[in-house]
């Protein structure tokens, strides 16, 4: 199922005093866990309302739907909101059936998908290995990748060797070591605590804000080892891994997981583009 949701969110001030505003929502669930996928996000923001539901769809359809929109994503908040916008809405209200999107939508197999994919993977990659916070310099440095590297960027084994020569080989190992223990859900010796970490990060991945993702780390049954086996699996620029490293749990716990106030206690000052 594909849906569009709206919500309020907020921004607040250097007096702690909160704006409100619209944003949208674009997301997949299965058709059977609709209901406590929606039921979810009411709990953690009551504002949420239900726009509309295409029943069945995947998450390439989703995701084709959010790139189609990407130049009105609000990335404060993750890759699936955006901002209040009458064209996401009229693109909604025009679609009868999950057809009338396949129609739109065409399998992603031409040259210009391939080489957006491979675009999006040089990006994740970056993420763990260029230790840069996403901001505008981390664009930036994508982008001058993506020229350097231009149509030869589709073949996986010349971009690994440029990357290797240009971030050093160990931060390549060590990004190949973080993917190999995600894909096969092996963290340590242990069977237990494999199967522990990886649920958690199953249910971790699920959470889509700042406060949802730090209030579950930080009220998670994890022992102390087992935090800093799903802490390894995040890029040193994560600031959910800086943050978490920084403050602790109990710090950030009673500034209720607010990213902001998180921002002040170690005095980063914010600065929107």
């Amino acid at each position: 199922m594909i849906y569009l949701i709206l919500s309020a969110a907020f921004r607040e001030n250097n007096n702690g005093e909160r704006s409100y505003f619209p944003l949208l929502k674009i997301g997949y669930t299965e058709d059977d866990k609709k209901e406590r996928r929606f039921l979810q996000y009411r709990l953690h923001n009551p504002t949420c309302k239900i726009l509309h539901e295409i029943p069945g769809g995947n998450q390439d359809i989703e995701k084709r739907i959010q790139y189609k929109f990407r130049d009105l994503l609000f990335e404060d908040y993750g890759r699936e909101w955006f901002k209040y916008d009458e064209k996401i809405i009229d693109f909604f209200m025009n679609i009868k059936s999950l057809e009338d999107i396949e129609n739109n939508f065409p399998k992603g197999n031409s040259d210009k998908d391939k080489y957006l994919k491979y675009k999006n993977y040089v990006k994740e990659v970056l993420k763990y290995i260029s230790d840069i916070p996403r901001s505008k310099k981390f664009y930036e440095l994508c982008e001058e990748i993506f020229n350097v590297l231009g149509d030869k960027i589709t073949d996986k084994e010349y971009t690994m060797n440029y990357l290797k020569l240009r971030f050093g080989e160990e931060k390549i190992n060590n990004y190949e070591k973080i993917i190999k223990s995600k894909e096969t859900e092996i963290y340590c010796e242990d069977f237990e605590i494999n199967k522990r970490v990886s649920e958690f990060i199953r249910e971790f991945d699920e959470k889509k804000t700042y406060y949802e993702k730090m209030r579950f780390l930080c009220e998670s049954s994890l022992s102390n080892e087992e935090v800093e086996m799903f802490l390894y699996q995040l890029p040193d620029s994560d600031i959910i891994k800086s943050h978490y490293r920084s403050l602790g749990p109990q710090k950030l716990k009673s500034i209720s997981y607010n990213s902001t106030r998180a921002n002040k206690e170690l005095g980063i000052v914010m600065f929107s583009p």
